[in-house]
């Protein structure tokens, strides 16, 4: 029954700057729309497929207008359709294979 996922983290921390956390991709895998910090992993999933909404503070005006742009119902939908597509393509039956793709290469060395 969720509405949106939320991945809220401060800036002030290395690790979270340059990682993912896994529910980014539990909300992609439950098409839901999620809102994230503004850090360089999550910028990279949302220019790959817009499915979520990026915040560059935690400052409560910014996540109030950062809510209000899911109000709109056709960008609400759209991004249900990118986490659609998204899915199928950030999960591990698709790591996998890469995975598989960097050992076999590291064995052929």
């Amino acid at each position: 029954r969720a509405w949106v996922g939320i991945n809220l983290l401060s800036d002030d921390n290395q690790n979270y700057l340059n990682s993912l956390a896994n529910k980014s991709f539990d909300y992609v895998q439950a098409c839901l729309p999620a809102l994230h910090m503004d850090f360089p992993e999550y910028r990279k999933l949302v220019n790959q497929f817009d499915c979520a909404l990026l915040v560059e503070n935690l400052a409560a005006e910014t996540l109030l207008s950062t809510f209000k742009e899911l109000d709109d119902s056709e960008r609400y939908i759209r991004m249900q359709d990118a986490c659609k597509l998204a899915k199928s393509i950030w999960c591990w039956e698709q790591e996998s294979k890469k995975l598989t793709d960097l050992i076999q290469t590291l064995n052929e060395h």
